[in-house]
């Protein structure tokens, strides 16, 4: 059903809503402004290029650390076997780790399975035949003294 006191109680509402914002605000065409998008462009592009900046400095630190951690295990793996001698031939046991020697990799293998490099101590992965840094856990190529950064699981 139509009730329609409501009717005219809201119509006389909205009614006196219109003349109270005419006398608060003006005329009509003084509280209407065109829907002006150039500032949300402005807005939206200012956001675009702080977010692009900020994703650029922080790949550039990111970077940054990355080679100085990579320098770092070089230079690691350089000072590891600078002091260091050969092993004789006849040598069966490491004696930096007591772990005896396979004679075809020239490693000491660990009873656990891990092998270790004889002259910087590292361990190896035997996977790739690279050394692993035990500070950064990077690995180096011990051939071309290449570095790679550890490998995500």
């Amino acid at each position: 059903m139509i009730d329609r006191d409501r009717i005219l109680v809201e119509a006389t509402r909205t009614r006196r809503q219109r003349l109270l914002s005419a006398l608060t605000f003006g005329t009509l065409p003084d509280r209407r402004t065109v829907t002006n998008n150039v500032g949300r462009f402005v807005g939206s592009a200012v956001l675009a290029a702080v977010i692009g900046a900020g994703c650029l400095g922080g790949s550039f630190v990111v970077n940054t650390l990355q080679e100085q951690k990579m320098s770092t295990t070089s230079a690691n793996y350089r000072s590891a076997i600078q002091g260091t001698s050969t092993l004789d031939e006849g040598t069966s046991v490491d004696p930096r780790t007591g772990y005896p020697i396979d004679p075809e990799t020239g490693w000491a293998m660990a009873p656990d399975g891990l092998a270790y490099d004889t002259r910087s101590g590292w361990q190896v992965d035997t996977r790739t035949r690279r050394l692993i840094d035990p500070t950064t856990k990077y690995q180096v190529d011990p051939e071309t003294l290449q570095v790679y950064p550890k490998e995500r699981t």
